[in-house]
């Protein structure tokens, strides 16, 4: 009920305001929480409105704390408010509800739960804590912000994986989000959890990865068909069923047009493929699409869904072409647009059939078009397929992908030219009329220049040019390898276009010339070689071709090694190619063979050739003495081969010494072949009289009767490849055979000093019967020798001090010592026993000596001197006892340098001096003849000075003596008239002036001549003036020693005989056989030697001192040394027991007292009806006196 009263006048007041908008914070309620792991939790609050300008505070700093940007850090659980206000009012302000909770429940939304495999499937986590509502109740609120909290994500595929790069924003009441993608498709559980203290949190889910929809057929995505036919169209990938929820997997496919019909293809058996049929009902295009999705019926899951499309052209022919199939891989040179083509006459031929539209665009399917099809000749072939053209597709799965159209045309098995034209006159009319299609009108219409629809003509055609399969002429060849070589092959047949293969693409270069349609074959290098000529368009089985290329694979070359200097030899070489067959070739320069000479040895020189047989001729002529080696080779560079090199020995002529000979009847002498080849070669003597004279394989000489006849020795060798006999060189000796008429004593002096000695020895009447010969005679001439006085000469044999009884058919020569002055004659007699060619016969001859005494003084009593004897040019040491106690010179008396100069003394010439000497001591002879005394000083320490003069006399060698320098020892009562097989014996020769003084020092060279070879080997010893002979056989040999620097060419004369010392002499033994093996000959000591078996299983030696036991039949080498120098030896045989015999009881009773022995004999067939005793001994004497074999050693049993 009142009333307005207006004042008047009107009060009015006014002021400026500033009106800013809403202060705001946001998130305005925010609930996080509480993990006492994370050392802060941090949030940033967003503030708007106001002036822009804030300040920020919290109401409980204990729960949470605000910086003045906004960011809030959670110190505990708890709840507070973060209150914003301007400054500049801090009346206008705003707040944030801040919870901070422990987690107590976790979940995982269901969202999008699939991707595309290596997309990621972001996982939004829901966490949720339990507060107390207004009434008291528990209620589950979630967390508005958890992103920061450390959740454990496990993935139960391994081809699944965490993105921990991707930070997707969380959704709905998500607060974190994790992210996994799959590497392949598949499914996998994912499984988060978070654990605080004690409490633990889990919620897990199931992703999928799948591969997204794409077009498998046709792979470029768009196909064109004719009218009327149809395809299949495959697509593959897509999500996948959802276990459990197959419902919500859906797949639809959709056509933006209706020119084609779609319709899905079904299978009974499960298929990773979706298949649909498409077919053109009307001209035109159109996109068909796949799409595949999972529908979630949960809100919160989202589907996914992946599509692809195909483009189907429905369209008109506007174009037709023919091609030939050309496999995979191909070489041919024809293009799928060539117009001609080559074929086999005899195989169907396969045309490909292309259809293209106005663009080009080649048709997948046209079988609906009606083709009309012809060929230029009948009688060469037909067509297989009529009015039509046949699609070949391929059958995968459960879906079918066209490939080409095709026309077969089948020729008659005749070779020509063949032309096939096809034309696509309209569809077939049939087809489409059972698929309710009308074709367009007209059919294939098109618009020329005028506009108007016309039909168009489709049409195209193909030569086709019939052949056989190739072949090649010829289909094997040979040639020689030489890069000038060349071999063409005709190549006739066939398309034309070939590859060759080889083989071996190093046996040859070869090449294949279109031009020609040939194969040209150039070597380069040996081997069989496969040519194969493989066409490129056409299939059928290659020709082959093989082609031996040959060259020098091996030289082998035919030849004596050996050849006479001026002599010439045939080489022959063989040329043989890799197989070792014998090359021949036509020309014969290819060979390019020549010959490389070690050295200047030989020549050679190439004989006219005949290569056809694989061999070429070489003269080689010697030239010069020596060895050289020849190889053959052929080629150059990689084909250069080389034979063997050939050692090749230019030897000189083969000569028997002596050329000429007088032999008496019944000598033995041995022809000594020099020269020659050597050393391995052969040596065959023949006689041109046996009856004469008769010669051995060795070249030893018998003769029979007087008469003159010739030896020819041949030295022959094999040749290696064939094994044929070949004489290298040949000589002859003439041989006279005479009576021997008498004998003469021969001595090197008819006066000699008393206590000198000197050698004797008979020769032969006439002269030409040399000691050599005499001693040779068979039977032995015995020789007695005599003196007319004994007591002022001696007579010995060399082997006087050697214990060694030469008996006097030995006694060719012998030494007469001079024992006092006076005149002696020495007589010989020589007696030659009768043979059948003559009766015995005395010879004789006698030696008038007179022997001087040596001039000396004879008073005073005490005078000593003595004469060193040198010759001419000779040099040798003198020394002293104080050579090593004090100082020595030495010097020549009268010489002007006292220990250096010469003096002539009784020097013939006034210039050459008789000898001189040097501070050593070395006295050197000169050629001056006379004497010389040089004078030997030594001083002592003590001052004592001793002086010693040596007469020196420097004379000429008058003659040479042997000596035996070995020592022989016999046993008590021994006696010996020969020298033991296998001794080596040491003979000395000494040098003796015309007085028969021995000189000290001479010039020497020993030569030796033996009237046979084979019984003792005699070679010269370390020591000048020594031989070493060694005694390897039995028999008798004479040797003859000379020296060729003394002025008469001095000699002696020695006749050794070899013989069977070892007792028992028997060398067949019984098994069972005792034999006492004894020798005269002891070492030094007068002990035996060391007795040996080889074969101990057969004849055992039971005692060093020569005891042995024939054990078992079989042979044995029993040897006997005194040293190393002295050994001799037997070979033993031993034979088996034939027979046991008992030997008579002498008169013995068997009684039934003690034991009685019978004796009994082990015989052999070899043994004589004689034997009387199993123990063979010299004289019944063995060194043991106990034989009791061991009970197992008995070659019997009782």
């Amino acid at each position: 009920g009142g009333a307005e009263i207006k004042f008047k006048p009107v009060i009015s007041a006014q002021e400026d305001m500033l009106i800013y908008p809403r202060l705001m914070v946001t998130p305005s309620h925010v609930i996080v929480p509480w993990d006492p792991s994370l050392t802060k939790y941090e949030l940033e609050l967003t503030a708007s409105g106001g002036d822009g300008s804030y300040s920020w505070r919290s109401n409980n700093i204990s729960v949470v704390t605000v910086s003045q940007s906004g960011v809030v850090k959670c110190n505990k659980l708890g709840d507070t408010s973060v209150i914003v206000s301007m400054p500049r009012n801090p009346a206008i302000r705003a707040s944030s509800r801040i919870d901070v909770l422990p987690p107590s429940h976790i979940e995982i939304l269901s969202h999008i739960l699939e991707a595309p495999v290596h997309k990621p499937i972001i996982l939004h986590i829901v966490l949720y804590a339990d507060t107390a509502d207004e009434n008291g109740n528990l209620k589950r609120v979630h967390f508005t912000h958890c992103q920061e909290i450390q959740f454990k994500v496990e993935i139960s595929n391994a081809n699944f994986y965490q993105n921990v790069t991707d930070h997707t924003k969380p959704l709905g009441k998500a607060c974190a989000t994790v992210a996994v993608a799959g590497r392949m498709l598949g499914t996998s559980k994912v499984k988060i959890s978070y654990k605080s203290g004690s409490v633990l949190l889990e919620a897990s889910t199931v992703v999928a990865s799948f591969s997204p929809v794409e077009v498998m057929h046709p792979e470029k995505k768009i196909t064109v068909l004719a009218l009327g036919t149809s395809r299949h169209i495959v697509w593959k990938g897509g999500p996948r069923v959802w276990q459990g929820r197959p419902a919500e997997h859906k797949r639809s496919v959709t056509s933006d047009s209706p020119v084609v019909m779609v319709e899905e293809v079904t299978s009974s058996t499960p298929s990773e493929f979706y298949v649909y049929s498409v077919m053109c009902k009307e001209l035109g295009e159109s996109n068909v699409i796949l799409t595949i999705k999972n529908s979630a019926s949960n809100g919160n899951f989202k589907h996914t869904e992946s599509s692809s499309c195909v483009k189907v052209i429905c369209a008109k022919p506007r174009f037709i072409s023919f091609s030939p199939e050309i496999p995979p891989n191909s070489t041919c040179p024809y293009s799928t647009d060539s117009s001609r083509i080559v074929a086999l006459s005899y195989e169907p031929i396969k045309v490909l059939v292309t259809i293209t539209d106005h663009k080009g665009r080649v048709f997948d399917n046209a079988t609906s078009l009606h083709i009309d099809w012809t060929l230029s000749s009948k009688s060469l072939g037909y067509i297989q397929y009529e009015g039509v053209v046949i699609l070949e597709d391929k059958k995968e799965y459960n879906y079918l992908i066209p490939l080409e159209h095709y026309q077969y045309i089948h020729p008659k098995n005749r070779t020509g030219t063949l032309t096939v034209e096809g034309t696509v006159v309209n569809y077939r009319l049939q087809l489409l009329s059972r698929l309710m299609i009308v074709p367009e009108h007209p059919v294939f219409g098109i618009l020329n220049d005028l506009k108007e629809i016309i039909n168009p003509v489709i049409s195209n055609s193909l030569i086709i040019v019939l052949v056989n399969a190739s072949f090649v002429t010829p289909d094997r060849a040979t040639v020689f390898n030489h890069p000038n070589n060349k071999v063409v092959l005709k190549v006739s047949q066939g398309s034309g276009f070939y590859k060759v293969y080889q083989s071996s693409l190093d046996i040859a270069e070869v090449r294949y010339d279109d031009s020609s349609k040939s194969v040209e074959v150039i070597p380069k290098t040996d081997g069989h070689l496969q040519l194969t000529l493989f066409d490129l368009c056409l299939s059928y089985k290659s020709p082959v071709v093989e082609i031996e290329v040959l060259k020098v694979g091996s030289i082998l070359v035919e030849m004596v090694e050996k050849v006479q200097r001026g002599n010439t030899i045939i080489a022959t070489v063989w040329l043989y190619d890799s197989v070792d067959n014998a090359l021949a070739v036509a020309n014969s320069e290819l060979l390019e063979l020549r010959p490389h000479v070690e050295n200047s040895l030989v020549t050679i020189h190439r004989m006219p050739i005949d290569s056809s047989d694989g061999k070429v001729m070489f003269e080689i002529t010697g030239v010069e003495l020596g060895t050289t080696s020849i190889t053959f080779t052929s080629g150059y560079g990689e084909r250069e081969i080389r034979s063997q090199p050939q050692a090749l020995q230019v030897f000189p002529p083969l000569r028997l010494i002596p050329q000429d000979i007088t032999l008496a009847v019944g000598a033995v002498f041995q022809v000594t072949p020099t020269g020659g080849p050597q050393p391995d070669c052969s040596m065959e003597y023949t006689t041109s009289d046996a009856s004469v004279a008769k010669v051995t394989s060795a070249g030893l000489v018998e003769t029979q009767r007087i008469g003159d006849m010739s030896v020819t020795g041949i030295a022959v060798g094999y040749l290696k490849s064939t094994g044929g006999k070949i004489v290298y060189s040949k000589d002859s000796v003439n041989i006279h055979v005479i009576h021997l008429e008498g004998v003469k004593i021969h001595s090197p002096l008819m006066k000699l000093k008393a206590g000198c000695k000197m050698p004797v020895w008979a020769t032969g009447v006439p002269e030409k019967l040399t000691p050599l010969i005499l001693g040779s005679i068979q039977p032995s001439l015995v020789f007695k020798w005599s003196t007319s006085v004994p007591d002022i000469v001696e007579l010995q044999d060399l082997f006087h001090a050697t214990g060694v009884e030469v008996p006097d058919r030995d006694r060719l020569s012998m030494r007469v010592v001079a024992l006092k002055p006076g005149r002696v004659t020495v007589h010989l007699n020589v007696t030659m026993k009768a043979t059948k060619y003559g009766s015995v016969v005395d010879f004789s001859d006698h030696l008038d000596l007179e022997i001087f005494e040596e001039l000396r003084v004879v008073k005073p009593l005490h005078y000593k001197a003595s004469t060193l004897l040198v010759a001419p040019f000779t040099h040798t040491y003198l020394r002293t006892n104080k050579d090593s106690v004090s100082e020595v010179k030495y010097s020549v008396m009268g010489s002007p340098e006292a220990g250096w100069s010469i003096t002539q003394n009784t020097a013939l010439t006034s210039n050459t001096p008789v000898v001189t000497i040097n501070r050593a001591g070395l006295v050197m002879s000169h050629g001056a003849l006379g004497s010389a005394t040089v004078l030997v000083n030594s001083v002592e320490e003590f001052g004592l000075s001793q002086t010693l003069p040596v007469n020196i006399e420097v004379k000429p060698v008058h003659y040479i003596m042997l000596n035996v320098k070995t020592k022989l020892h016999l046993g008590p009562s021994r006696v010996i008239s020969a020298l033991p097989r296998g001794m080596d014996l040491d003979l000395v020769v000494t040098y003796h002036d015309d007085t028969g003084e021995v000189f000290a020092a001479t010039r020497t060279d020993i030569n030796m001549q033996q009237n046979r070879i084979d019984n003792v080997k005699v070679v010269r010893g370390e020591v000048n003036g020594t031989l070493l002979v060694k005694l390897v056989n039995y028999g008798s040999t004479v040797l003859k020693v000379w020296d060729k620097i003394t002025p008469k060419v001095s000699q002696d004369y020695v006749k050794l005989r070899v013989d069977h010392l070892i007792t028992p002499t028997k060398t067949e033994l019984t098994v069972g056989d005792v034999a006492c093996f004894s020798m005269p000959l002891l070492d030094a000591r007068g002990e035996s030697g060391q007795w040996t078996s080889a074969s101990p299983d057969v004849l055992l030696m039971e005692s060093p001192a020569g005891v042995a036991r024939a054990l078992r039949p079989g042979r044995a080498l029993v040897k006997y040394a005194l040293s190393d120098t002295i050994t001799t030896s037997t070979l033993v045989q031993v034979f088996p027991v034939q027979a046991i015999v008992f030997l008579p009881l002498n008169g013995r009773n068997l009684t039934n007292w003690g034991s009685f022995s019978v004796p009994l004999l082990l015989m052999s067939e070899h043994d004589s009806i004689d034997k009387s005793t199993n123990l063979l001994a010299h004289d019944n004497h063995c060194p043991s006196s106990s034989f009791a074999p061991l009970p197992h050693q008995l070659p019997f049993d009782c």
